[in-house]
């Protein structure tokens, strides 16, 4: 259902290249000289860091509405239910340091 929604947004999504005029040596022209424009690294870089500045808002916003999500879960549990949650995210997180501990032993053996 939702791949239906993302081909009427993206009408020609699928033929990618299709109409894209060859370059001299037969291959794809890159995106920028496909509009006539020159490649310019001072635009490039600064897209690069506007890219990087909104990821990190996006990735500030989501640890905020992950905290609230939590807040929100915590007031419709009980305190044993909490408690329950809290043990399975610990022993989660310990089975991660001990997969992690393992493979860097074996990694440590492998190399001696």
């Amino acid at each position: 259902m939702a791949d239906e929604n993302l081909e009427d947004r993206n009408p020609g999504a699928g033929d990618a290249g299709e109409n894209t005029p060859p370059d001299t040596d037969g291959g794809q022209k890159p995106p920028w000289e496909r509009d006539g424009e020159e490649f310019s690294p001072e635009k490039a870089w600064k897209l690069i860091e506007n890219l990087r500045a909104d990821n990190a808002k996006l990735k500030t916003s989501n640890e905020s509405s992950n905290a609230k999500l939590r807040e929100i879960e915590d007031a419709k549990l009980s305190e044993q239910e909490k408690l329950q949650r809290d043990l399975k995210e610990a022993r989660e997180q310990l089975a991660d340091v001990n997969r992690t501990k393992a493979w860097a032993e074996a990694h440590a053996a492998k190399t001696e």
